[in-house]
């Protein structure tokens, strides 16, 4: 297994061993499906959850936190992709792990830790381009300037100070909130030198640890030097395919604003599903592979992230074969020219099979709408 960048070394300690991780033990001993299912649910919703949930949290919030146009209710939304995208992967694996037992996951936890932040890393890598630039600058600066310091924390997280504070934890202190919630103005109250935009990236991060006295998490100190450097990201505007949600159906399961509160209505979910089976193949196909929210964010992971329907289902659905499938996952949602060229039709033949089936979906699902 070759190195994970940007993973803490703490996490990147699930090399395939000799023996799967105890806790997988009822999902890989499974006489069938059906207790498959049971034991992956409750694998899934007493480890990998709540480490998914806690892990995205943490990261995706200090890492956007310098973002001045990034509101609450867009991190969230985010942040509940990421989960999605994260828990996906696992599927996948453990999937894949039930089949082949010859690369077993040998610690579990870790293996979700690491699926996490590679999730996290890749997301915002594409959405903050900037950002990302200066994060690697950053790094390097750590490892390569005399008296400044990089290592890992108690948590797995990455820590940053001055070579003396080397090893020790990060403080909650009032300085930090004010850190994180004004840099510029924090270091000009505290920090020596004085910094602004003009400064040498080093003396940015000295004048931050002076501020602070104690260490800080890396995205912290890269969200404070983004906002004193003035490294802004633009909003990445996304293709536009050309045809409009049909009302009713997709504005229930792909709107940003009602996906939350509709992920929880399993039934609708399942019924949705059932429709989305029944139409006809190229019709499912210019549907599930372009499905999107009004943001343009692809929301085709809700299925499994809900127990709706597993990757494999999707695959067999899309008549893809499953190791298809996982290649264009990290590429979900499509573009109408990939999908056309997938199935061997023009663009505008998609558009309009996908037209065709939300208006359908929209039709059979009315009788959910308020």
């Amino acid at each position: 297994m070759g190195e994970i960048r940007n993973v803490p070394a703490s996490v990147q300690t699930q090399v395939a061993g000799k023996a799967p991780d105890p806790l997988l033990s009822a999902y890989l001993q499974a006489r069938d499906g059906r207790e498959a299912d049971r034991a992956l649910d409750k694998l899934l919703t007493d480890q990998a959850r709540p480490l998914i949930k806690s892990i995205v949290g943490r990261k995706w919030r200090s890492s956007t936190s310098g973002q001045s146009r990034v509101n609450q209710a867009q991190s969230d939304l985010d942040m509940e992709d990421l989960q999605a995208e994260a828990l996906t992967q696992l599927i996948t694996r453990l999937a894949e792990a039930r089949q082949d037992p010859s690369d077993p996951i040998s610690d579990f936890r870790a293996y979700v830790a690491v699926t996490t932040y590679r999730a996290c890393d890749m997301r915002l890598r594409q959405k903050y381009p900037s950002r990302w630039r200066l994060k690697s600058k950053v790094r390097y600066l750590l490892t390569h300037q005399r008296g400044l310091a990089l290592w890992n924390g108690a948590n797995g997280e990455w820590v940053t100070g001055f070579d003396a504070w080397n090893g020790r934890s990060v403080d909650a202190s009032e300085r930090l909130t004010e850190l994180r919630n004004d840099p510029q103005r924090a270091v000009d109250r505290y920090g020596k030198p004085q910094v602004s935009a003009s400064s040498h990236p080093g003396d940015v991060a000295a004048s931050i640890f002076n501020t602070l006295g104690h260490p800080l998490e890396l995205d912290d100190l890269v969200s404070a030097m983004a906002e004193i450097l003035n490294e802004k990201d633009q909003p990445i505007q996304t293709e536009s395919s050309g045809d409009e949600a049909a009302p009713g159906v997709f504005d229930m399961v792909a709107s940003s604003t009602d996906v939350a509160g509709e992920v929880t209505n399993r039934t609708y979910l399942h019924d949705l599903w059932d429709q989305i089976v029944d139409l006809p193949p190229n019709q499912r196909a210019a549907l599930l592979l372009n499905l999107r929210d009004a943001e343009g964010r692809g929301v085709i992971a809700l299925f499994p992230l809900q127990g709706i329907a597993t990757v494999r289902q999707l695959a067999d659905t899309l008549a893809l074969p499953p190791e298809r499938f996982a290649e264009l996952w990290h590429d979900l949602p499509l573009e109408d020219n990939a999908i056309a060229e997938l199935l061997g039709l023009t663009r505008q033949q998609v558009i309009s099979l996908r037209k065709v089936a939300r208006e359908r979906l929209a039709r059979r699902m009315k009788h959910y709408e308020a």
